[in-house]
């Protein structure tokens, strides 16, 4: 990952260089998307860049795209990535599994942020 707002976006478009290998290519999207400062401008490069990246990954690859938003923890963004990513993954391989997977994680994370927020916020009032 990279800690450089200005330098987010040629990272992230080192996954449409043909000089990676496709198994390399995952790397810049993976460090930016698991960084919570680049998070949303690697999702948005990512959404705008949806088709160049299919192209690239082919069906094969492409169906594991949907886990570029495991690091997301809301039901909010679980829906946004539900509505971008459902009717995308159809043809792809494992699209579909790879998606309700990703969105697991996604609501699980939700789930589980609310169930400890009070305590959370109670623990850290007493310090």
């Amino acid at each position: 990952s990279i800690d450089d707002d200005d330098l987010r976006p040629r990272v992230l478009s080192l996954a449409l260089d043909d000089r990676l290998r496709l198994n390399e290519s995952w790397r810049p999207l993976n460090g930016q998307l698991s960084d919570p400062d680049g998070r949303d401008l690697a999702w948005t490069w990512v959404t705008e860049h949806y088709d160049a990246l299919r192209e690239r990954m082919g069906p094969e690859y492409s169906g594991y795209l949907p886990y570029v938003a495991s690091g997301f923890c809301s039901h909010e963004r679980a829906e946004t990535v539900r509505a971008f990513f459902e009717p995308r993954m159809a043809d792809t391989n494992g699209g579909p599994h790879n998606l309700a997977s990703a969105l697991e994680v996604v609501e699980l994370c939700a789930a589980l942020s609310a169930a400890q927020a009070e305590g959370a916020r109670t623990f850290f009032a007493s310090r």
